[in-house]
């Protein structure tokens, strides 16, 4: 019987994602802050016909003068955009795909991760918080972030790649973690600057718990180096080249910090994120993420208290919730003025990503 509903689980996790892409196989666009994805896939796909490789200049921005787009954002959706162009010629379609891949990989990869540590009802029940977290739905109903929405798919799969580097591993296996790594790199800049403390955090607490250390650090190392490798011919260049560009984050973070009602519940809204706690949009972290939160903190003092022995992998993901919820207060603000590449973050707010795996 347990084998049968094994079996079943690709098309369980299918069924839950339904009512997540349903409204995006509704003919047409909805407006969305960021409405310019059709544009950007239209210009790599361009970019690609022309020969470049890689991809980095799109030639029709800039008044036709064309723009280094390509050489500093995130290429990996508009690698797909491109290709989902080519096979249906519809930027509208095109730009809808991704977000369906990006719902439907996220759910797969937080079950793979979630049944690393937990039996299957759990397992599932994780996957449904996390393609149903509020936050979510704005990220692609109302923000319209496409390569955000995309690095949801490679986040539980970071993590994965490090738990599994405690056990014994093929070839393959190191080369798909160094992939999933990579992949976080070239999908979304500021996701991947919010999960790299995190993930490097994690790694070192996973090295401290197992048994062979060396073993387990030499993987990370060389699953790190994939990562970093197969991600190289953008992040190198980027770098590099940065101090040709003119830099301007556009919003100023002081301005976007929710203040705690709104992180418990804001009202669903299509507006801009604002000063003060009339913003237009919701910020809400989910009331079953809250709960898991409040039950999570009983158990690990219970654990701690009563039993002496706590589950070290909770316990990690408990204070890391907690840490990100004062990064998005604004008694935070001295870390985010004296560290560097906060600033780029632009929207406090936006660590609701992290807040959402945690949960």
């Amino acid at each position: 019987m347990y084998l049968k509903i094994r079996r079943l689980v690709p098309l369980m996790i299918v069924i839950i994602c339904l009512p997540a892409i349903w409204h995006l196989l509704y003919p047409g666009y909805f407006s969305v802050h960021d409405d310019m994805h059709p544009a950007w896939i239209l210009e790599m796909y361009r970019a690609i016909q022309s020969g470049q490789n890689p991809p980095s200049w799109a030639p029709d921005l800039s008044y036709g003068y064309g723009y280094p787009l390509f050489h500093f954002i995130y290429p990996l959706p508009y690698y797909l955009g491109s290709v989902f162009y080519a096979l249906f010629g519809d930027l509208i379609w095109s730009v809808k795909s991704v977000y369906i891949i990006s719902i439907l990989g996220s759910a797969f990869a937080m079950y793979k991760f979630a049944r690393h540590h937990y039996s299957l009802a759990p397992s599932l029940l994780a996957t449904i918080l996390y393609i149903y977290t509020p936050y979510r739905a704005v990220n692609i109903y109302v923000r319209g972030a496409l390569g955000e929405s995309l690095s949801w798919v490679f986040i539980p799969l970071t993590f994965l790649s490090i738990d599994k580097a405690t056990k014994k591993m093929s070839f393959t296996n190191i080369f798909l973690a160094g992939l999933s790594i990579g992949g976080l790199l070239l999908t979304h800049n500021i996701a991947a600057y919010a999960v790299a403390p995190f993930a490097v955090l994690y790694g070192i607490f996973q090295i401290t718990k197992s048994k062979d250390k060396i073993k387990t650090f030499s993987r990370i190392i060389l699953i790190s180096f994939i990562g970093l490798s197969v991600s190289a011919y953008f992040w190198i260049p980027a770098l590099i080249d940065k101090r040709l560009m003119v830099e301007d984050t556009i919003f100023n973070f002081q301005d976007h910090f929710p203040f705690w009602k709104q992180l418990i519940y804001s009202k669903w809204g299509y507006g801009a994120s604002l000063w003060g706690p009339d913003d237009g949009l919701s910020f809400q972290i989910g009331i079953v993420n809250i709960f898991n939160l409040f039950i999570s903190g009983i158990i690990v003092l219970y654990q701690i208290f009563k039993i002496k022995k706590v589950n070290p992998t909770n316990l990690f993901f408990l204070i890391s919730s907690l840490f990100v919820l004062f990064l998005m207060n604004i008694r935070s603000i001295w870390i985010w003025q004296n560290f560097p590449l906060m600033t780029y973050f632009q929207f406090p707010w936006r660590l609701l990503i992290l807040m959402t795996f945690f949960t």
